[in-house]
């Protein structure tokens, strides 16, 4: 395979788009204008807490996902394991090991995409919580997922976790070494389980880092829990307005937020001769500051235009879509391409020469997407979510503001004011963020 590395993030033709870079950029962020003047018209009141409510589903339904639930439990499991073993005894490149592209892109990517559009479906399979739960069983101590889950849990070690995760993936020279990986998964797993069975499965879905981002990305889904247990169905997005926000959570979002803005930024022209001397420790150094920066600058940013640090908490779930948008622009071409080695690495997960799925002789297709439509999907994402975020900021302002407002007759520009500050930022964020990714 000629690209041994799968952190290649910006495999695809950006600068491909047949339409002018500044252009596409400047449109881009005129669009998330002209729709956030069309919500400040017609959007009146809150609508999104509403509909949250969602329907019931059948219990018959309910009760058979619970079996496809359990039946996703082992074979994730089964695959944790695997995953494990691949990382130390599997082939050395990166890219057709179980180890990297199950963690770099089934998880980290996949796992997203899936909890954004169904729910927190990671919290059903999460093998972590499957060696907490048969520990608890084996010693006589039954705990919940969902105990407390209103309370005394932060999203502070989450936040620790993540960017563990994401030093290495763009920071650390050797990241994607399977032998790294695997260490990096099972030092994570010592910790979390005996967090989980000190604290009990409630904390580790939270001070998860991947639990607690997925958790968060699933209140865009279509699927969730309600108080008494039953599963509800739900229209795409409107589940922001019940998001829980805990200490951390903002942090959490900005730090999503904050790396994949870096990722970008880590394939333009201008990082490349930056670092290009540097290698091994001195990249890491290098790409350390340079992630540390882009953070500190994200979370600046959003703090100013929200001044108070209640109010930023207040709007975090807007940031929830953008962070979506940001990351499906700027993997999508790496799943399209490199998630192809998934299923080369699950065909002889140890190097034992097996072929169990026919396909050891394959190599990766390059050209089953377009370097077109690579460019428009990433468009699109970063568009799109940044409507989105408009509309969550929206909606949660009226909430706040539209009751007794002085406006009598349109009590919506009491909250078309008070949101303007974050809808300009958004419209920068849309412009800069994507003429970072085409560029790239």
């Amino acid at each position: 395979m000629d690209l041994p590395s799968i952190i290649a993030h910006g495999v695809g033709g950006r600068s491909d788009l047949p339409l002018p870079l500044l252009g596409v950029s400047i449109g881009a962020g005129l669009a998330v204008a002209l729709s956030f003047a069309i919500m400040g018209i017609i959007w009146m009141k809150p609508r999104l807490d509403r509909l949250s409510e969602g329907v019931l589903i059948p219990a018959g339904v309910d009760s058979a996902l619970k079996i496809v639930g359990l039946v996703a439990r082992l074979a994730v499991f089964v695959l944790y394991l695997a995953v494990i073993g691949a990382a130390f005894t599997g082939v050395d490149n990166p890219a057709e090991n179980l180890a990297t592209t199950t963690v770099f892109i089934m998880l980290w990517v996949v796992m997203q995409a899936a909890s954004a559009v169904f729910g927190d479906i990671w919290s059903a399979v999460n093998p972590l919580d499957t060696i907490v739960a048969g520990i608890e069983r084996l010693t006589g101590r039954r705990t919940s997922p969902n105990d407390d889950d209103g309370a005394n849990i932060t999203h502070w070690p989450a936040v620790i976790g993540l960017f563990g995760f994401l030093w290495l993936e763009l920071a650390y020279h050797s990241g994607d070494s399977p032998e790294t990986v695997g260490r990096a998964i099972l030092a994570y797993s010592v910790v979390l389980v005996a967090g989980g069975l000190m604290n009990g499965r409630a904390w580790l879905r939270h001070a998860g880092g991947f639990s607690a981002w997925f958790n968060t990305l699933g209140y865009l889904g279509i699927f969730f829990r309600d108080n008494e247990g039953s599963l509800r169905i739900r229209p795409p997005f409107v589940g922001l307005s019940q998001m829980v926000i805990r200490p951390g959570t903002t942090a959490l979002v900005l730090l999503v937020l904050g790396s994949t803005t870096f990722d970008g930024l880590g394939g333009t022209t201008f990082w490349q001769q930056l670092v290009r001397n540097q290698i091994e420790w001195g990249s890491t150094f290098a790409s350390t500051g340079g992630l540390l920066w882009m953070l500190f600058v994200v979370t600046v940013v959003y703090l100013l235009v929200t001044r108070r640090i209640d109010t930023a908490d207040r709007y975090s779930p807007s940031l929830v879509p953008i962070a979506l948008g940001y990351i499906v622009a700027h993997y999508f071409s790496l799943v399209m391409f490199f998630g192809q080695g998934f299923f080369f690495g699950l065909s002889d997960p140890f190097d034992q020469g097996w072929d169990l799925l026919n396909n050891t002789s394959s190599t990766i297709d390059f050209t089953v997407v377009s370097t077109d439509l690579i460019s428009w999907v990433q468009i699109s994402a970063i568009v799109i979510g940044h409507i989105l975020g408009v509309a969550a900021s929206h909606d949660l302002v009226l909430e706040d503001e539209v009751t007794g407002s002085p406006d009598g007759l349109n009590p919506g520009a009491t909250a078309f004011r008070a949101e303007l500050p974050l809808a300009m930022v958004m419209m920068f964020y849309t412009s800069i963020g994507l003429y970072i990714l085409m560029n790239s």
